[in-house]
């Protein structure tokens, strides 16, 4: 290799050298100047987030502090006696007792909605004050910030008013019993909590339904000194913190945090998913992140800031952290540093491309420039040098004019030669010359790789090499020539060691001067140097006076020895499990984490296979596609099963590399892992609760939904039968309401147990509501199979329970379909079980009923005409007709029975019987009962104002009879007509109605006596216990069945009876009316044995209320006949 190529070499290495460094170098600057740059913009972005949601909080403020002036001035001013009626108009009890808006014509949409609880006061005051409430809030809810959900008051007693348009019904939706009283809703209004009075907030709530955050921003109200409630706006934390909630990040990656007043998370980063999860648990772990919890404990101020670096999951983030000054809320805002730094990599590298490309022309350049100048010369030099010493003297210089290093050369060995053919003393100068000459030439080759450097040690004058000079980034005529220069830009921490070396060697301490440190470069980065120099002039008494040497650019060099020490103490202190083997799997090294995780130390497993580590639970298959895999891919990654030392198997996410030679055979084998154990656990858990009930544990809604489906699968293949049994608790909702719901639940867990064991194995037993239940009976050869089946949950349900020393009893109703036969699909056979069911607790309950496929197109028929009469009811097509009742004896009208019809549209005027008998035990019956009372005053109050005084007669049925608040909405009717004597109403009650719940219709009775209101025992003698219940229920009247009247003149037995009737209640002191009395002649016996009451077609038949005028008179003219005395 001669010299051009040499010099080509040390050219190219020379540049890539100093260039690449500084490359660095700059990129390192710029990285600093970027980052700095985004963190300002972050904070500014921050600060204008913040102002925005400081402001958006504090809008509800003046909006509250507004609704509060107007209600304080709409509730001091007096009562007004049509407010009252604008309340009853408006407002209904609800049959939970609850005042709500009548409805229809409610809206909440449009206006607020009133929830006015059972035990709240219902004076005339409070109707008023929340009438006018809500009056106020219409206007109010209207005009609110759609910012804002609703607008809403509640008070001490548990009432309610709101303006929801969300959730228009939100006053229908709460039940009886809601009450908000003890939430912050209403306690950090109270004066204890705001004595100042002032506008605040709630603490944020998350919401699992719609899965959003809420906050309510909430303002005390007074009437006077008195604190009468709570007002307040419910805001969606997306709409008030958009920023924060659309997330839209400019850098991907970026984690926001939010903490309230308690340290409870509303944003949680990375672990959002599991906050949301739970939305009970606010404060939960964040992993082994220690950095990231040290962060979140950190106070802010209200202005953001740039908080520290931090790492979370192995990533390095900018922190920017702040206080929502209004609301006292934590921000924390962590942006990853590598996303920020981006843009800068791709510059990193087309800067390295050119320069490797640039030094490689260079190194041709300064080849080709080295051959024809130096090495041409240096040979014609070379050769001269021959001849001459051979004997020709002629002098070199003339082969080589100019004025260049070779020239001047060639002239001192000319010189050099003269000297010593002149003298013996010229020839010692001559060697000085020859030898300062040498250590210059030395000076010029040997120094072309590094930069160079020679100090005056007297003057403190240097000469820096052009390369020295590039090596920190600056041009040959930027760094001046003074050896105070070099020292300034050695790095602090460095430079008192560097001057500590080179005092000792020109003081002799040291025999060499070789020392590496840290120099800045141009761009303000730092680089390593090693620098070496020797002394090369002295003075007489050996003091040094010049010294030259190099500098080296070690930065790579520095660089390397750093990634193996990282590489080092990331394989010790990682939180993976490490293992290495041979090439053919032998362990040859492991970290201190994998000993943690297996129990094995370093020395118990070097040597050894890793399948030491099996657990059995993998199959050969499973390893041969794993090593299939790694030989084909050189990595594989995957969950697996191990076993530690202790014996004890655990789980671990595993992931083995192939490491490769040069030459692509594999040399050793990687595997990293981590134990996942307790997240497995974890899963398992989350798999538990998703589909079983947490009270009884027992395969919920969900788990039974898939294990009917492939029952109905296993079914079809074996060619069996199934059956799908819906179970209902009859009086549980009772021993709830009397024991309370911790018995409640003891006794659901108690009786699945019992159901539980009454199945077969195989069999499943799901709850799916409060007290209902739904079994699958699988690999049934015939129907007949289950009834053991049946017949042992009956047991299970009715055998009596012992809780809190307390003996309790339920039962249970049973509904049965089998599959084939009822060829539908699964959720089809659940609606068809919870049909036979509800005829089941029709039936008396306590008994099973199998589904009939048949007649299941009569239920639909029934469903269809209820709907029809609940439209009926709705579009006012029923009315009332009437039928008069009489004295016989005396010719008195003395009252009349109202009686229901339907002005059916197409099919005319419908007698009861065409729809009553369908909607006995529905809901609707109930409703129509109500309207027949409110009807019939109605209708007393206008024969009232006709001077017609004419007490009228409804029927009730059992089902509206016994409800709860029965007596309670008779009262709000009866106070709806002043005018009517409560004595006018009577309502008559089927003899098999009262005897059905004898204790609790008594009371009924007599708390509505002491209204005024009186009773008739209807249908008198078809009871089966007549005699010995009459006595204990307070009737006035007793009505005799007209079937027995209507043939007392043809069948003895039948006048037997209506004797013996009249006889009783001539006993129990009771009035006696005969019904079905069709001629002259049925009223003269019944006179004779003592009947003078009647009603019937041979008096009249049922009429509408506007012929009973004209009746009357006609009546009164003939009713001389009628007396037989």
């Amino acid at each position: 290799m001669d010299i051009r190529q040499k010099m080509a070499i040390i050219v190219i290495a020379s540049i890539l050298l100093t260039a690449i460094p500084a490359s660095i170098l700059v990129y390192k600057y710029g990285q600093s100047k970027i980052l700095s740059r985004e963190i300002t913009a972050l904070i500014e972005l921050a600060q204008h987030q913040a102002d925005q949601a400081n402001q958006r909080f504090q809008e509800g403020k003046p909006k509250l502090e507004g609704l509060s002036r107007l209600l304080q001035a709409e509730l001091a001013k007096p009562i007004e006696p049509a407010e009252i009626d604008e309340f009853n108009q408006g407002m209904a009890r609800y049959p939970d007792g609850v005042w709500r808006n009548r409805k229809p014509p409610f809206d909440g949409r449009i206006e607020s909605g009133i929830f006015l609880p059972p035990n709240a006061e219902e004076s005339d005051a409070q109707k008023v004050r929340h009438w006018r409430i809500k009056k106020t809030m219409d206007i109010f809810g209207s005009a609110a910030s759609r910012r804002m959900e609703n607008v809403w008051y509640l008070s001490l007693q548990r009432s309610e008013v709101i303006f929801d348009t969300t959730f228009p019904d939100f006053a229908f939706d709460q039940k009886a019993d809601n009450d908000y009283t003890s939430t912050p809703w209403v306690t950090h209004t109270s004066p204890e909590s705001n004595p100042e009075r002032t506008f605040g907030f709630t603490p944020p709530l998350f919401d699992p339904v719609p899965k959003v955050w809420m906050v309510s921003a909430i303002y005390p109200l007074y009437l006077g000194d008195e604190w009468i409630g709570s007002l307040g706006e419910d805001m969606q934390l997306s709409n008030v913190l958009e920023f924060l909630f659309k997330n839209e990040q400019t850098y991907p990656g970026t984690q926001t945090f939010l903490l309230d007043t308690q340290d409870n998370f509303v944003l949680a980063g990375d672990w959002q998913s599991q906050l949301e999860a739970q939305p009970d648990v606010s404060q939960f772990e964040l992993g082994d992140e220690p950095q990231l919890k040290t962060l979140l404990q950190t106070p802010v101020e209200h202005s953001p800031r740039n908080l520290a670096y931090v790492t979370v999951k192995g990533k390095r983030f900018v922190a920017i952290g702040m206080t929502l000054q209004t609301v006292g809320w934590r921000y924390y805002k962590l942006v990853p540093v590598d996303e920020i730094l981006a843009s800068t990599r791709k510059l990193f590298a087309a800067l390295v491309f050119a320069i490797c490309l640039i030094s490689v022309i260079s190194g041709l350049l300064i080849s080709m420039a080295v051959h024809h100048y130096v090495v041409r010369r240096v040979r014609l030099l070379a050769d001269a040098m021959r001849l001459y010493e051979a004997g020709d003297k002629q002098h070199v210089s003339q082969l080589f004019p100019g004025s260049d290093e070779i020239s001047l050369t060639a002239k001192e060995f000319d010189v050099m030669m003269d000297r010593i053919d002149k003298n013996i003393e010229d020839l010692e100068i001559t060697q000085d010359t020859l030898k300062l000459s040498e250590e210059r030439w030395k000076f010029a080759v040997e120094g072309t790789g590094d930069g160079m450097w020679d100090w005056d040690i007297s003057t403190g004058e240097a000469l820096f090499s052009i390369r020295w000079k590039q090596m920190l980034g600056y041009e040959d005529n930027e760094f001046p020539n003074l050896a105070s220069a070099w020292s300034d830009h050695i790095h602090p921490e460095d430079k008192s060691n560097v001057l500590s070396q080179l005092n000792d060697y020109l003081t002799n301490v040291s025999t060499h001067y070789a020392v590496e440190f840290r120099m800045q470069h141009k761009n303000l980065e730092w680089i390593w140097i090693l620098a070496r120099g020797l002394v090369v002039r002295v003075d007489d008494e050996g003091k040094p006076l010049r010294m030259i040497g190099s500098h080296s650019d070690i930065t790579e060099r520095k660089q390397s020895e750093a990634k193996i020490k990282l590489a080092a103490s990331v394989f010790t202190s990682a939180r993976e499990g490490i293992l290495i083997t041979d090439a053919n799997n032998n362990i040859i090294e492991t970290n201190e984490t994998f000993s943690e995780i297996t129990g094995y130390s370093r020395e118990e497993v070097v040597g050894k296979n890793p399948s030491i580590f099996k657990s059995g639970l993998q199959s050969a298959d499973f390893y041969k596609a794993m090593w299939q895999e790694l030989h084909e891919n050189n990595h594989w990654t995957g969950e697996i099963w191990n076993r530690r030392k202790s014996g004890e198997v655990y789980a671990e996410i595993l992931t083995i590399s192939a490491v490769q030679d040069a030459a692509g055979k594999i040399q050793h084998y990687v595997a990293l892992f981590t134990d996942i154990t307790p997240m497995k656990e974890h899963e398992q858990q989350l798999e538990h609760i998703a589909h079983y009930d947490a009270l009884t544990n027992l395969p919920n809604r969900v788990l039974l939904a898939d294990r009917l489906k492939q029952a109905i699968l296993q079914t079809e293949r074996r060619k069996y039968q199934l059956a799908v049994i819906y179970l209902d608790l009859d009086g549980f909702k009772t021993v709830n309401d009397t024991h309370g719901h911790d018995t409640g639940d003891d006794l659901l867990i108690i009786i699945s147990q019992r159901m539980k064991e009454a199945l077969r194995e195989g069999d499943t037993l799901a709850r799916i509501g409060g007290d209902e239940f739904v079994a699958v009976l699988v690999d049934l050869e015939q129907t007949a199979d289950c009834e053991l089946v049946l017949n042992r949950l009956l047991d299970a349900a009715s055998s009596p329970a012992i809780i809190n020393e307390v003996e309790l009893h339920v039962s249970a109703s049973i509904g049965v379909t089998f599959y084939p036969q009822d060829y539908v699909d699964a959720d089809q056979l659940m609606r068809h079980a919870d049909q036979a069911m509800y005829i089941a607790k029709q039936s008396g309950k306590n008994c099973y009923h199998l589904f009939d496929i048949e007649h299941d197109s009569s239920i639909k028929i029934q469903h269809e005409l209820l709907e029809r009469i609940r439209s009926a009811h709705q579009h006012n097509e029923f009315v009332l007709y009437f039928q008069p009742k009489v004295n016989m004896r005396t010719g008195e009208v003395i009252g009349a029975e109202a009686l229901i019809r339907w002005q059916h549209p197409e099919r005319g005027l419908l007698p009861p019987s065409e729809f009553l008998p369908f909607i006995e035990n529905h809901e609707i019956a109930i409703q129509i009962g109500e309207w027949v009372i409110d009807s019939a005053l109605t209708q007393i109050s206008t024969w009232q104002a006709a001077d017609l005084n004419i007490s009228v007669s409804v029927n009730i049925g059992a089902r509206q009879l016994q409800q709860h608040d029965f007596v309670t909405k008779l009262l709000n009717l009866l106070s709806k007509y002043p005018e009517i004597n409560p004595a006018n109403l009577e309502l008559e009650i089927l003899e098999t109605s009262a005897l059905e719940n004898l204790n609790d219709v008594s009371h009924v009775i007599r708390t509505c006596r002491e209204i005024g209101v009186q009773f008739a025992l209807d249908d008198f003698g078809t009871g089966y216990s007549s005699l010995t219940y009459l006595r204990h229920l307070p009737v006035t009247m007793l009505k005799i069945d007209q079937t027995f009247v209507r043939d007392m003149l043809d069948d003895p037995d039948d006048l037997t009876i209506v004797k013996s009737v009249i006889g009783l209640a001539t006993a129990f002191q009771r009035q006696v009316i005969a019904e079905g009395v069709e001629t002259l002649a049925h009223g003269a016996v019944l006179q004779s044995i003592g009947c003078e009451l009647a009603q019937g077609y041979g008096i009249a038949r049922p009429m509408p209320a506007i012929d009973i005028p004209a009746w009357v008179v006609d009546w009164t003219s003939n009713a001389g006949q009628w007396n037989t005395s």
